[in-house]
């Protein structure tokens, strides 16, 4: 086998170096703390263009819990209807759990509840209240899960009630 050429071996050392950052970020640990702010950096913004600093963090245990929100329209008559915020396409559906992730922060869970309320008692004219519910998914874990019978349930993070006429803000 011939011996590699001055542009071979750069070449060669950019691959290796490539394939040395995408194994770094692999982990499910992020080094970014762990690194100078200058290289951190650069290495973020390398991986802008390439993709390499992405953290594989879909595979479990990284996977975070599936977030909804949930409604209870009230009518005039005293009929309850359920409802929860989707929609038939994906990309909206992604765009609603990002908003849901604004429920992390305590500052911001009124304002998305009773922004989840009041945009449902426009919707929904005829409505006297609305209750809207902030929920995650409880997995239970796989060992032992099916032997025990046990199933996904909903909890529920945060709930609001608006009625028709409330003032925003109360």
């Amino acid at each position: 086998m011939a011996s590699m050429t001055g542009k071979q071996r750069v070449l060669v050392a950019l691959a290796a170096a490539h394939i040395g950052i995408v194994a770094a970020y692999a982990w499910h640990v992020p080094i970014e703390p762990h690194l100078p702010h200058g290289v951190q950096r650069a290495l973020a913004v390398y991986g802008g263009y390439t993709g390499a600093t992405s953290h594989y963090d879909f595979f479990a245990p990284s996977v975070s819990t599936q977030g909804r929100m949930a409604f209870r329209i009230f009518g005039p008559g005293g009929e309850v209807r359920e409802f929860e915020l989707s929609a038939s396409r994906g990309d909206v559906n992604n765009r609603i759990a990002i908003l849901l992730t604004y429920y992390a922060f305590p500052s911001e869970r009124q304002k998305l509840l009773e922004s989840g309320a009041r945009y449902m008692l426009r919707a929904h004219p005829e409505a006297t209240a609305v209750e809207a519910r902030v929920e995650v998914v409880d997995i239970p874990p796989l060992r032992g899960a099916s032997a025990r019978g046990t199933r996904v349930t909903w909890l529920e993070l945060g709930r609001l009630t608006v009625s028709r006429g409330d003032r925003p803000g109360r």
